[in-house]
């Protein structure tokens, strides 16, 4: 019995850690889509947060031009097992169901204007990019 015990526990630990490292393999695999340049001198932009995409569009507001979108999931739409064990097992989840996929809930640009902030309400998180 103690020998069924200890086989049941090892093939339990074994079988996490494959999906551990399952996930790890997988994680990351959204297109990071940031490759902006500034060119010519500094001027206004409006960002507009599309939540259920995870695609932050960046807009002239004089003329109404798109000027690039960023992906502000560029680690997918999923939480990992590493990142966050509770989230991933039932938050995500209840999350999803409560408010749907929203995954931007706001943004904030930085003081110096380098960075944009996101917080992302279904992944539970919060991500710079730059």
């Amino acid at each position: 019995m103690l020998r069924y015990i200890l086989t049941l526990i090892l093939f339990s630990v074994v079988l996490f850690i494959g999906t551990r490292v399952g996930d790890q393999l997988t994680y990351g695999k959204g297109e990071l889509v940031t490759g902006l340049v500034p060119l010519g001198e500094a001027r206004e932009v409006a960002f507009v947060a599309h939540p259920q995409t995870g695609v932050v569009s960046l807009v002239d507001p004089e003329t109404n031009v798109l000027i690039a979108d960023i992906n502000a999931l560029p680690d997918g739409k999923q939480v990992s097992y590493f990142r966050d064990l509770t989230q991933a097992l039932g938050g995500e989840a209840d999350a999803i169901a409560q408010f749907g996929e929203v995954f931007i809930s706001d943004m904030k640009v930085s003081p110096d204007g380098r960075a944009l902030y996101v917080s992302r309400g279904v992944l539970g998180d919060v991500i710079a990019l730059e």
